[in-house]
């Protein structure tokens, strides 16, 4: 009789606290990001760099509520 021996990585999130965490810490983020937003050119770069940093939290934000429901 032979014996077989697997190893496997395994996560457990439980009720999305992973998710949830996540999720808070982003919202933190574009929060921080439309304040900066607030005080400069829209037309400079500095702007441009945090608009496009604020549409990906948003969009990575959309993706987690809709996987925690």
């Amino acid at each position: 009789m032979s014996v077989r021996e697997d190893k496997v990585n395994l996560i457990i999130t439980i009720n999305g606290d992973k998710a949830r965490h996540e999720l808070t810490s982003l919202d933190k983020e574009a929060r921080q990001l439309k304040q900066e937003m607030n005080g400069l050119n829209k037309e400079s770069l500095e702007y441009t760099e945090k608009s496009k940093r604020l549409t990906e939290v948003q969009a990575r934000m959309k993706e987690l509520r809709s996987e925690i429901g």
